[in-house]
């Protein structure tokens, strides 16, 4: 009923490629609320050189981590102590992309392991290439894909730090919206046009917030695991809908197991956020 009122629901700006901007955000939050039930984490983009004149910040972090990623890591390392009295759930928004094994993400092999050896410079305290892989040429698909390995990293460590918390990672399906510049301008609506003929590939933004819903309500999410639409189980979000789309656990990219990768990354974000 909570929901239905509008004399509770609020609107509040926050941009998560905006380190301050994340840390007022999250300051509003707690001054207004004692408790938080659910948080999702949904920001993501694809910028590219030729739309974004700022494609990277002054220590060299794209604006696709900071949006997609690092704004995440400072609203929930910034709420942490309400989040665990509240014994909250997160959620964080990944994608099958994620990952460079077809066999589990159902994709052709996009991008190689992060290694933050080669990317980033502890001693500069910067990135010192454009992607986390340590390729030193700009690809704005290769750089959205990092960042959603970087979310179900902190979803695993978020799980491992702090019992309290009930933490999933979870992919909508592939929406062909305009936030990616493969589905922007006159060709990006034929591909758009085109994509959504085919069965079983994309997802209306309908279909893709009802499985973000169904992370958000079900009682048998598993804290650190990635959640996707699959063969296994139905959604009874879905079902009342008229969807017919199913979902459950998803075998993540094996980097994202790797904790010295997870606590490397935190490490990173909170050199990045100036904490």
């Amino acid at each position: 009923d909570g929901i239905r009122d509008t004399s509770v629901t609020g609107v509040q700006t926050c941009d998560t490629a905006n380190p301050q901007s994340c840390v007022a955000f999250a300051t509003a939050l707690q001054e207004r609320f004692t408790k938080v039930d659910l948080l999702v984490l949904n920001a993501g983009t694809c910028h590219d050189k030729f739309s974004t004149p700022e494609v990277f910040d002054a220590k060299g972090a794209s604006m696709t981590f900071c949006t997609n990623h690092l704004g995440n890591h400072v609203l929930v390392e910034t709420l942490i102590p309400l989040l665990e009295t509240s014994r909250s759930r997160v959620i964080l928004i990944s994608s099958n992309g994620s990952d460079w094994d077809p066999k589990r993400s159902g994709w052709h092999p996009i991008f190689g392991p992060l290694d933050f050896e080669k990317s980033w410079n502890d001693e500069t305290k910067e990135f010192t290439t454009p992607l986390l892989s340590g390729e030193t040429s700009w690809d704005e698909t290769k750089s959205y894909c990092e960042t959603k390995l970087c979310n179900i990293l902190q979803c695993k460590r978020l799980a491992r730090k702090h019992s309290q918390l009930t933490v999933a990672a979870v992919c909508p399906g592939l929406c062909p919206t305009t936030d990616f510049p493969m589905f922007r301008g006159f060709f990006g609506i034929i591909a758009r046009n085109i994509m959504s003929l085919i069965p079983n590939v994309v997802n209306t933004m309908q279909e893709a917030g009802s499985v973000v819903v169904e992370a958000c309500l079900r009682n048998d999410i598993k804290t650190g695991t990635f959640y996707n639409t699959g063969p296994d189980v139905t959604t009874p979000a879905r079902e009342e809908m008229g969807l017919p789309c199913v979902f459950g656990e998803h075998p993540n990219n094996p980097q994202a197991d790797d904790e010295a990768v997870q606590d490397k990354l935190y490490e990173i974000c909170n050199t990045i956020w100036g904490r």
